[in-house]
């Protein structure tokens, strides 16, 4: 992941300023410090590497953890994006069948097998994420997202499979029975949705507290 720096002059400038502070605090605490200041240009050229050494390690600290934010922030921008689109899907399917309360089983069926493909899909992507870079209760939210999708999935592909290879007297139920799925799937979605949007504005929170 590539990460970008952006120079802050005032970040700087307070630097600069609390490293002096704190050259002159030790040279007032410790005078004999200027004892060992180097001498040579040997010597100070030893400073220089063992100063470039310690400055390369902290960069690489500092590196290392804004690439596990930006990491926790595509993440969590990617579980807030498959929770919309299984929404909007759940809704889609849940209009299909007000609008055609007396479809075809065969046809229904098809829609069911079309859509469980899709959420096949999203159970894929759930389990893609790297939970290494969610804090708890995110993880507790993907895996219950992630819950919802499977079962949701494997309602739909027996509600098709019922219909297109199941006896006629099953029909008027699995007919009965996807609409339940859809309006389950929807409530536990909403849910779902609604404690990932306050952990969202906590994450807002801290992103504004580092800004």
């Amino acid at each position: 992941m590539k990460v970008s720096f952006e120079f802050d002059a005032r970040l700087v400038l307070t630097a600069s300023v609390c490293g002096l502070i704190a050259v002159f605090a030790l040279h007032v605490a410790y005078p004999r410090l200027l004892d060992y200041w180097p001498k040579t240009s040997s010597d100070l050229a030893a400073w220089i590497q063992a100063g470039g050494t310690v400055a390369a390690i902290a960069a690489a600290i500092w590196v290392s953890h804004e690439q596990d934010r930006r990491n926790k922030l595509a993440t969590e921008a990617q579980v807030r994006l498959l929770v919309a689109s299984m929404d909007a899907l759940g809704r889609e399917f849940a209009s299909v069948l007000d609008k055609n309360p007396r479809i075809d089983p065969h046809e229904l069926a098809k829609a069911c097998n079309m859509r469980a493909n899709i959420f096949d899909e999203y159970v894929r992507d759930f389990r893609s994420l790297s939970f290494t870079h969610l804090a708890p209760n995110w993880t507790v939210a993907v895996t219950g997202l992630r819950a919802v999708a499977i079962q949701t999935r494997d309602s739909l592909r027996e509600s098709g499979t019922a219909l297109d290879n199941g006896p006629l007297l099953v029909v008027p139920y699995y007919c009965q029975h996807i609409p339940e799925v859809v309006d389950r799937l929807l409530e536990d979605v909403r849910g779902q949705a609604k404690l990932i949007g306050m952990l969202h504005e906590v994450t807002q929170d801290k992103e504004a507290s580092l800004a």
